[in-house]
């Protein structure tokens, strides 16, 4: 009858036998084995001791096992017995070790293999951003050594690309900014230059009605000019007389006696009252330029005190045709020029004096003489 009644549990038995590398069996409450792939073992009737928990135990044949077991209540009546089973399943230990052993080399190698993928990925992710920027360290370098010819090769379209774009941006503005800069710098002495030359040639005339139509001409061929004039502070301190000028415009208006207040009402009375040079880069853009009618091309207008140590002896007017000539970038050179010629002229103003001081004297003489 026991036979008959767990019949069904041996193809069970087999069927488990042939998953796992051990032995599942079954025992009743009194721990005789009623069902086990050998059959041999039920009809024998051995026993054992139940399990208490899952672990290492030793197993019917007295090796050395993993067991676990799990109660199974069968619901029977009272009047067949074993109430409840218990289901054993024992693996030896080495083939438990064995499994783990292999799980744990896998799972190792697996990690190996994916800490191996991550450093070359990280590797390869350090090239491409380390090589770009030590390229960009080298040619900073050589920009810092004065070799603005230097590009970052762009070849990508990330972050590290933008930023090797705008480094080269930033490079071609400085090679704007340098070649800009040593123009002004060549202009600028290229114009003191001149003043100078100006200067020297004005401070050898004598008589100042040579001295200045000499320097306005000078000055307008040299620099290139629309028109070029001087006016001088009359006795009054309170007028600008026009003692020379160029051009056409300028012997008409040298023959009516040309003159302007010292006040704010015009750029060269302007930069007689207040002492400081007057410049209008754009004539067409400034509210306080009024064209004069013999002059309809001026551009652009500079006006240059003349000093004499805090005293104003008159005024350099410059004339362009072209905007933006005469500015704040070619201002010292005339400021050096009109320094010069305020020189020249008070000097020939005080020689022209001494010798009408000598004419006086001897006109005197003569006439003593006379009446000797």
């Amino acid at each position: 009858a026991a036979n008959f009644r767990f019949r069904p549990m041996w193809t069970l038995m087999e069927e488990l036998k042939s998953e796992i590398k051990g032995f599942v069996y079954v025992v009743d409450n009194n721990g005789r084995v009623v069902a086990h792939p050998n059959r041999s073992v039920v009809l024998q009737g051995t026993r054992t001791t139940l399990p208490s928990s899952s672990g290492f135990a030793t197993g019917l044949d007295g090796e050395d096992v993993l067991q676990a077991q799990e109660f199974i209540s069968l619901g029977l009546s009272s009047l067949l017995q074993p109430q409840g089973l218990n289901v054993v399943a024992e693996v030896p230990v080495n083939e438990a070790l064995a499994l783990a052993n292999s799980t744990l080399i896998a799972t190792v190698a697996a990690i190996l293999v994916a800490i191996l993928v991550a450093a070359g990925v990280g590797t390869v992710v350090a090239l491409r951003i380390t090589r770009p920027i030590g390229e960009l360290a080298t040619t900073a370098q050589a920009i810092s050594a004065g070799d603005l010819s230097q590009q970052v090769a762009v070849n990508r379209k990330d972050e590290i690309g933008t930023l090797g774009t705008a480094f080269n941006s930033m490079t071609a503005q400085l090679r704007s900014m340098i070649a800009g800069l040593e123009q002004r710098v060549a202009a600028r002495t290229r114009d003191l230059n001149l003043a100078a030359e100006i200067g020297r040639q004005v401070s050898q005339v004598r008589h100042l009605d040579q001295l200045l139509p000499q320097a306005v001409q000078l000055v307008q061929e040299r620099f290139d000019l629309y028109q070029t004039q001087i006016y001088l502070v009359d006795e009054t301190g309170e007028q600008l007389v026009l003692q020379a000028s160029t051009g056409h415009a300028g012997t008409k208006l040298l023959e009516e006696g040309h003159m302007l207040p010292i006040d704010e009402h015009s750029l060269n009375g302007t930069a007689a009252a207040t002492k400081q040079a007057v410049i209008v880069a754009d004539t067409a853009q400034s509210p306080a330029f009024r064209p004069h009618p013999l002059l309809p091309n001026t551009r652009s207008e500079m006006v240059v005190p003349l000093m004499v140590g805090e005293n104003v002896v008159g005024v350099l007017d410059l004339q362009s045709d072209k905007p933006n000539t005469l500015t704040e970038d070619n201002l010292p050179a005339f400021e050096t020029l009109s320094g010069q010629l305020a020189v020249a002229i008070q000097n020939a103003a005080l020689l022209n004096e001494r010798r009408q001081a000598e004419a006086q004297v001897r006109e005197n003489e003569s006439l003593m003489r006379t009446i000797i």
